[in-house]
């Protein structure tokens, strides 16, 4: 039986009315490639957002616990896996029975601090009454509520997540596990709400041949 959508979590949720004294256009802020993240939801906030000529625009906030992040990477106008290590390793010997590591190149992977400074503009958080949480290492993304329709998400929720270009608003959003996590393609131009394992079948023969989870995770 397919799981019936209840927006009453979210219903539930203050709305803070932002007023904003000029024309509001989200594309200005969705410059530079973005990031591709893993988070666990801490808590969720919402906004409506008036401008100077009463557009209004209701958004969903998240705060973040982030678990890993890696830079988008495009080739052209195709987005392509990011590089999530600097080393892989490859099978040598008799019948590939053993391994060694190689170079693998720079990594896209993103330390906290980098990522901040990526997707965490001072200037946009000022809008909607937000501060930085650099200190308790957490950060905010937004979503506008009508990409929600398709997704239930809650609080300590485990997601994954795209950013429009270098900027703290969402272009793509998930709930993972442990499977997806392992499994899924991070490039692609799925929408919100569809399943980032749709090509997981298509890859499975090939598995075995994956590189190794990255290490490089935050603490929590």
């Amino acid at each position: 039986m397919s799981r019936i959508y209840s927006n009453d979590p979210l219903t539930a949720l203050p709305v803070k009315n932002i007023f904003y004294d000029q024309v509001w256009n989200e594309s200005d802020w969705h410059q530079g490639s973005g990031v591709i993240l893993e988070a666990s939801v801490k808590s969720r906030l919402r906004f409506s957002l008036i401008d100077k000529n009463q557009q209004k625009i209701r958004y969903c906030a998240f705060v973040l616990l982030v678990r890993r992040a890696h830079r988008r990477v495009f080739d052209g106008k195709k987005e392509i896996e990011p590089n999530f290590s600097a080393t892989e390793k490859v099978r040598t010997g008799f019948l590939h029975s053993s391994y060694k590591v190689v170079p693998k190149g720079q990594s896209d992977f993103l330390t906290y601090d980098e990522l901040v400074k990526i997707i965490q503009p001072t200037n946009v958080l000022t809008v909607f009454g937000l501060d930085t949480n650099e200190k308790d290492s957490f950060i905010n993304v937004f979503l506008e509520e009508n990409d929600l329709e398709k997704l239930e998400i809650s609080d300590k929720d485990e997601i994954r997540l795209k950013t429009k270009g270098n900027s703290p608003f969402l272009e793509n959003l998930c709930k993972i596990n442990a499977l997806n996590s392992a499994l899924s393609n991070y490039a692609g131009d799925d929408k919100i709400g569809a399943s980032w394992t749709d090509k997981i079948m298509a890859v499975k023969q090939n598995l075995e041949l994956q590189e190794e989870e990255p290490n490089d995770e935050w603490d929590d």
